[in-house]
C-alpha cells in the first residue's frame, strides 16, 4: 500500500529547503483502522512526510542522480493530533552538510500552530538506478517542482 503524504510543493530549493502540503482527507484508507471511531493521523506518516521532502530536496540538486535513505532520526517533540479537515504544513531544512551525510531539521503546522517538530534527520547518499531517477523527477514534478538543471 502506497499512502500519498504530500499534496503539493510551495517551496522549493535544491540542496537546501522545502515546504509542501498535504491535506488530510476522511478519504485516506489509513482511517478504515486509524482509529475509525476517533480518526487520527498516524505520527509516523508526519516523519514520512518530512522524510520524503527532505529525500526530494537532496536528490533535486543532481536531477535525482542520487538517492538518499534516511539514517537517523532524534529529537521528535509531538504537541497535538492532526486529523480528517486537517492541511498539513510540512517544511524541511538542511542543517549540516558532510561529504556522505547531510542533517535536517523539520517542522509541521497545521492552521499556523506546530504539531510536530524534528530536530535532526540524517541522511546517507547512494547512486540512484536510472529507473529510480525517473520515478523521483516524476513524483516531484507532479507536486509542483519545475524540471531542475543544475549548471
Amino acid at each position: 500500500m502506497s499512502i500519498n503524504v504530500i499534496d503539493r510543493v510551495v517551496e522549493w530549493l535544491p540542496g537546501e529547503k522545502a515546504e509542501a502540503y498535504q491535506h488530510i482527507t476522511m478519504s485516506h484508507i489509513i482511517f478504515d483502522t486509524h482509529f475509525p471511531l476517533k480518526p487520527v493521523w498516524p505520527g509516523m506518516l508526519s516523519i514520512m512526510a518530512m522524510q520524503r521532502l527532505a529525500e526530494g530536496v537532496l536528490a533535486s540538486q543532481d536531477d535525482y542522480a542520487t538517492a538518499y535513505c534516511m539514517t537517523e532520526l532524534s529529537n521528535v517533540k509531538w504537541r497535538s493530533y492532526v486529523k480528517p479537515g486537517d492541511r498539513m504544513m510540512v517544511k524541511v531544512e538542511l542543517t549540516g552538510k558532510e561529504p556522505e551525510l547531510m542533517q535536517f531539521k523539520g517542522k509541521i503546522q497545521v492552521a499556523g500552530k506546530t504539531v510536530v517538530t524534528v530536530g535532526r534527520m540524517s541522511f546517507s547518499a547512494a547512486k540512484a538506478t536510472a529507473e529510480i531517477q525517473q520515478q523521483m523527477s516524476a513524483y516531484w514534478q507532479q507536486r509542483g517542482v519545475k524540471q531542475v538543471v543544475v549548471v
